[in-house]
């Protein structure tokens, strides 16, 4: 029997699948609890709104699902900071497996911050001190 372990290292593009799989899922699943979570608010409210009209109503029971209410909204909170987490790092996974840095981190510069142009440079571009013709022409004595 050998001695070496086998093992597995993901691919840049497969970590980009897996992301991309689990975002979609997550999505999926966030908008079903979000389904729920409306029914079950509508069905509340319905109830104190008849309850408001007659009296009969304040003695309903709970509507269905209001027990499963408060698991259902800190589900509904771990999937929205999960999908923020996946979506966070998406752009940098696609940028390791394809080679190309992502948009922001392209046009910054080493320290992060996007370069700035002087004002009334044109095409945005830092003026050296020349004046262009046009302002030197301007400013010749007639």
């Amino acid at each position: 029997m050998p001695e070496d372990r086998i093992s597995y290292s993901l691919t840049a593009f497969e970590k980009v699948e897996i992301i991309r799989a689990e975002i979609e899922a997550a999505e999926e699943e966030l908008a079903q609890i979000e389904v729920r979570l409306r029914s079950i608010h509508f069905a509340v409210e319905r109830l104190r709104f008849l309850a408001g009209i007659a009296k009969g109503y304040a003695r309903s029971s709970a509507p269905d699902g209001y027990a499963e209410l408060e698991s259902l909204e800190a589900k509904r909170a771990e999937l929205a900071e999960t999908l923020d987490a996946l979506k966070a790092i998406q752009p940098r996974v696609e940028a390791e497996a394809t080679g190309v840095a992502p948009p922001a981190a392209q046009a910054a510069g080493p320290s992060g911050l996007r370069p700035q142009a002087a004002p009334g440079a044109p095409g945005g571009m830092k003026r050296r001190g020349f004046e262009s013709f046009d302002d030197f022409r301007s400013k010749k004595p007639k």
